[in-house]
């Protein structure tokens, strides 16, 4: 009737929308989170308990499930894997332990060069390769 409050029409939100970007930081790498998102503008708070969502810090590298290694010379082996990589903690180092193969040997550190590696896969990094010589 006339005497009706006309409620305000409602646009799509991609007719004026803002994106926005906060950084949350000082977390624990490789930890699970809950958080709660609110945005307000100069007229106030969104309305209504934002939603829960869940999400992790990045996470650590798997292991090398696959290594190929190739002799390089009669006191050096190259060794190529590729492992994915977590989103936002690139693979960035790898150590190497050796044993003779006997039951009287012991696990040692190994000294290698320095790891070579590039990243595959699309933008987010899914993969990275890494090579390393073992001296």
């Amino acid at each position: 009737g006339s005497g009706d409050i006309a409620s305000p029409q409602r646009r799509p939100i991609a007719a004026n929308a803002f994106r926005g970007r906060l950084t949350v930081m000082d977390l624990a790498p490789d930890t699970w989170y809950m958080l709660r998102l609110s945005v307000g503008n100069a007229v106030g708070w969104c309305r209504g308990m934002p939603p829960v969502i869940e999400c992790h810090t990045a996470l650590k590298p798997e292991a090398p499930r696959v290594v190929t290694i190739t002799p390089r010379g009669p006191h050096a082996l190259d060794l190529n894997w590729v492992v994915p990589d977590p989103v936002g903690a690139p693979v960035l180092r790898g150590e190497v332990e050796i044993r003779e193969n006997s039951v009287f040997s012991v696990w040692r550190p190994s000294r290698c060069s320095e790891m070579l590696g590039r990243q595959e896969g699309d933008a987010k990094g899914e993969a990275g390769e890494g090579r390393w010589d073992q001296l």
